[in-house]
């Protein structure tokens, strides 16, 4: 007996690799301000169901879609069939501060996945997401020292990281399953200053930052089924992310440009500084009660120790992060169509990891959506809103809103061949 691969793969790998450039290069989904800081706003919601689902996903187990949070997750796949995903979103992003406010929506490319089994006991899946994302404009007037000058200063940043994985799943026993995520992170940070003394038009400073991260990072996950009466069942999933460096490129570019006469002075000029970045180790755990195949509850926690992280910041500091999700999914016994509909909701806390004069920046969001099926295609849609940081202190609060659209395909494009 022989398994045999369908050629159908060839055409998704191809826009697979199509996808690294199209998400390094179009990657700009966020207008924080508060993206300049460290590696830029870190995504951290997962694939389509595990968005509506408040980000939950250690201990979620499905075989009609993929669960990026826990690699280990990937056993529960048809052991015959291949599942393709792909998703987009868009965001309305609101900023806020004592005296201002302002908004601006924008639209991006989510994350394209695919996932299968090897074998009876081995699973794979290989994908490619965002995990950063920075884009922020900032203007301010400050006072210079020692003068009763002022001068402007015209801050534009953009860039962000890539995430592209592969992960292996292996099923122990029937109720055991543990996996592990290699992640390539790549990806640019760039930002441009603009300095100039209020009323005077002679001169300005220009000052060009550029980072330049690359680096593999390690998941490891694990879950455990433990089975109950009337087909329910608890699931245990735990999470953990190793610590490691990024590679970081660092070139700074920093001129005064005469203005009537267009001639400039190079005041500093420092191109692919090698640094690097560390990033501390992560643990998560979550639990599932599945009653009866309808109706699901799930609730995951996250020790994310950002203080440890290395990259210097003189605007913030970074503080241990506590995340804390739930979510449910109700599947009502019904007829007809509308029996592939699955309903969808969640919450999620984050005692936040930037800390600004003393105030640590926290956040809530809650989520809802539902999935329905059309012949091998089923829809997942979801919605997301959330709350972050504060005007006080002269800070400023963000209201993030997001809605998501993501297609999963299962095809069988493993057959098996009897030979005499």
């Amino acid at each position: 007996m022989k398994i045999h691969l369908s050629k159908k793969i060839f055409p998704f790998l191809t826009v697979l690799f199509l996808s690294v450039s199209l998400t390094t290069n179009a990657q700009n989904n966020t207008i924080s301000p508060y993206s300049k800081l460290g590696l830029g706003e870190i995504d951290g919601s997962g694939f389509g169901r595990n968005a509506a689902m408040g980000g939950t996903g250690l201990a979620l187990r499905s075989n009609l879609g993929l669960n990026s949070i826990n690699p280990a997750s990937l056993t529960s796949l048809d052991s015959l069939a291949v599942i393709m995903e792909t998703g987009i979103h868009g965001d309305y992003t609101q900023l806020e501060t004592a005296s201002q406010s302002g908004a601006k929506a924008n639209a991006n490319f989510s994350y394209l996945a695919m996932g299968f089994a090897a074998s009876s006991r081995w699973f794979l899946s290989i994908g490619i997401n965002p995990y950063s994302s920075v884009g922020y404009h900032i203007q301010t007037t400050s006072p210079v020292s020692g003068s009763t000058n002022t001068y402007l200063n015209d801050i534009e940043g953009s860039g962000g990281l890539s995430c592209a994985y592969i992960s292996n799943a292996f099923k122990l026993s029937k109720n055991i399953s543990v996996g592990i995520k290699t992640s390539v992170l790549f990806g640019p940070k760039k930002e441009v200053q603009y300095y100039s003394l209020t009323g005077n038009d002679n001169f300005y400073i220009y000052k060009e930052e550029y980072f330049k991260f690359s680096g593999i990072r390690f998941d490891f996950g694990y879950q455990q089924i433990f089975p109950l009466a009337n087909k329910s069942n608890i699931v245990f999933g735990f999470n953990a992310n190793a610590p490691g460096y990024l590679k970081n490129k660092y070139s700074i570019k920093e001129s005064k440009v005469f203005t009537g006469s267009g001639s400039t002075t190079t005041l500093q000029d420092e191109e692919d500084v090698l640094k690097r970045v560390y990033f501390p180790a992560n643990f998560g755990t979550g639990l599932a009660f599945n009653f009866r195949e309808t109706f699901l509850v799930t609730a995951d926690y996250t020790f994310d120790q950002s203080s440890q992280f290395s990259l210097e910041d003189t605007y913030s500091d970074f503080v241990d992060n506590h995340i804390f999700a739930f979510g449910t999914e109700l599947q009502p016994k019904v007829k007809g169509f509308a029996k592939s509909f699955i309903y969808r909701g969640g919450l999620n806390y984050q005692t936040g990891y930037l800390q600004i004069d003393n105030q640590t920046l926290n956040s809530i969001g809650v989520t809802a959506g539902f999935g329905f099926q059309i012949r091998a295609i089923r829809f997942n849609l979801y919605a997301e809103h959330s709350w972050m940081g504060t005007t006080k202190n002269q800070l400023i609060k963000e209201r993030f809103t997001r809605v998501g659209l993501n297609l999963s395909l299962m095809d069988f494009w493993f057959q098996k061949r009897k030979f005499n």
